[in-house]
């Protein structure tokens, strides 16, 4: 009781000016506590929106195959959808695509799932973001339709009811491959000579009804250096042609060591020859650049909606209906992999064990906590480095008050000797001053709380403030979000308050016990 009551005597900021410096102290606790809850607040606000926008675009589970495509994904749906705790199980196509708009064309990577999944649907509907862009949501379906991200339709000028081309990625392998072939030239400018000696020992060859085996295999190998030759689809065709003719007309006597070999062989033979040295090579590149606009013609889609992504949780920046998607992959059936959707994605990791054990070994189940590990690493990297570097405003409110105890114990040097000449014990006067640090610490700790408390109350508030200052430090178009989240976690405000608590009773207990060792005779001799 004595030490408390002399405690409390001594922390009267109106006694001495080392009170008034302890006061002080405990506003730096307040604001180290305050800062540091605020802060963690507001990144466990980004990150449970940063998750429920991934939860909204992200298959929970995704099962692959190990050849990158599954041809019979119907039994491993019906499999997976009665599993329990599974809400739906849909194919899902993803690849690239050339969307050209009436402002620029642009490479975007596109998801295609089936629509006919509701929970998928709604999920992604549950993210349409449609007020910043004019023109609102039509009745019009999603046969024909797209959803574009947020990211997307910002860069390239896009809003709801536009329409958009898209060329599919594979498109391009075609026409690459078109485009090498016509830019050489043909064999019959390149390997005139090599031709020509085929077709001066066919003249020789056709006189004969039999030739020996030996002849007849070195005339075919000939011909099929013409085939390996890089040369126009065209030319390569009538070459196989003549090859073909030799596999299927002439008849091999193995006894005799000869190939019968009939005149309507020799007759394909050198028809296909003829037509290769005669063949117009201009006409079949034509038809090669006709063939290119029949293959690469674009899908055209109308935008049904905008959904909210952002820098922080990127998505597809293209989701399209699995039938469009079959058309652009050119995949006729099958699927890439099946997309799953649990009760509870947050048991993503339990749910991929289950399925693994139900799919086949060699299929790969991924969890959509797999998928973004990097990010969420991230996230929590930068919870632990703001704690770190938060938690020195603390540290140094708790030297400033070591400080300012160690100077008080100097100051009042003289009645600690009284004291202890009265009779008061080592552990009382220690228990003094640590008592000043405990009070300190409470304070402290439980105004920083209700100082955070008011702050996070307030929040958009001080946005709009800082906002209208030119300061915005949580732009939305970054983080995109319009308002600046928060969750309240009682938890950590409970924490982050002992720890300043135990900090400050850290801080004061080096003076308590430079204090209880001073000599009283010593101390009194001043008197």
């Amino acid at each position: 009781m004595f030490s408390r009551l002399l405690a409390t005597r001594y922390l009267n900021p109106r006694r001495s000016h080392v009170s008034a410096i302890t006061l002080i102290s405990l506003v730096g606790v307040m604001l180290g506590v305050m800062v540091l809850i605020v802060v963690l607040s507001i990144h466990a606000g980004f990150e449970r929106n940063v998750k429920q926008m991934l939860l909204g675009f992200s298959p929970h589970l995704e099962v692959h195959s190990p050849y990158g495509f599954i041809q019979e994904w119907e039994p491993i749906e019906e499999k997976v959808s009665k599993e329990s705790g599974v809400v739906s199980a849909f194919p899902i196509i993803q690849d690239y695509v050339l969307i050209d708009s009436p402002s620029r064309r642009t490479p975007v990577f596109y998801r295609a799932f089936d629509t006919d999944d509701q929970a998928q649907v709604q999920a992604l509907t549950e993210l349409l973001d449609l007020k910043a862009y004019p023109g609102g949501r039509a009745d019009m379906g999603i046969d024909e339709y797209a959803v574009i991200s947020r990211q997307l339709a910002k860069e390239i000028g896009l809003q709801v009811g536009d329409e958009i081309e898209v060329y599919a990625s594979q498109n391009f392998d075609t026409v690459k491959k078109v485009f090498e072939e016509t830019s050489e030239d043909p064999l019959q400018v390149t390997h005139a000579e090599q031709i020509a000696a085929v077709r001066a020992e066919l003249a020789e060859l056709r006189q004969e009804a039999t030739v020996p085996i030996e002849t007849l295999q070195a005339f075919y190998g000939k011909l099929d250096e013409l085939y390996q030759l890089p040369s126009r689809d065209a030319e390569n065709q009538l070459v196989g042609e003549a090859m073909l003719a030799i596999e299927s007309e002439a008849v091999k006597d193995e006894e005799n060591g000869i190939y019968q070999v009939p005149e309507s062989l020799w007759n394909s033979i050198d028809d296909a020859l003829t037509q290769l040295v005669e063949l117009d090579i201009d006409a079949v590149d034509a038809k090669s650049f006709k063939n290119i606009e029949e293959l690469v013609l674009p899908k055209k889609l109308t935008i049904w909606g905008v959904y909210a992504d952002t820098q922080r949780a990127q998505g597809p920046q293209l989701f399209i209906p699995l039938n469009i998607g079959r058309e652009l992959s050119g995949i006729a059936s099958g699927t890439q992999a099946i997309a799953v959707r649990l009760e509870d994605p947050y048991h993503a990791f339990e749910a991929r064990d289950t399925l693994q054990e139900l799919v086949a070994p060699d299929y790969q189940v991924v969890s959509w906590m797999d998928r973004h590990a990097a990010q969420f690493m991230l996230m929590k990297t930068e919870k632990v480095m703001m704690t770190f570097a938060l938690s020195f405003i603390g540290l140094v409110a708790a030297f400033s008050i070591m400080a300012v105890m160690y100077t008080f114990t100097i100051q009042k040097k003289q009645e600690i000797g009284v004291m202890k000449a009265l009779g008061a014990r080592n552990s009382q006067i220690s228990w003094v001053f640590l008592w000043q640090g405990l009070v300190i610490g409470f304070f402290g700790g439980v105004g920083g709380i209700l100082l955070a408390l008011l702050i996070l109350w307030r929040r958009l508030d001080i946005q709009r403030f800082l906002a209208g200052l030119g300061v915005d430090p949580f732009p939305a178009d970054f983080q995109g979000f319009d308002e600046l989240p928060a969750e309240y976690l009682p938890g950590t405000m409970i924490i982050v308050a002992l720890a300043a608590w135990f900090l400050c009773a850290l801080a004061s207990f080096v003076p308590a016990i430079k204090a209880a060792r001073n000599d009283a005779a010593k101390s009194l001799r001043n008197l």
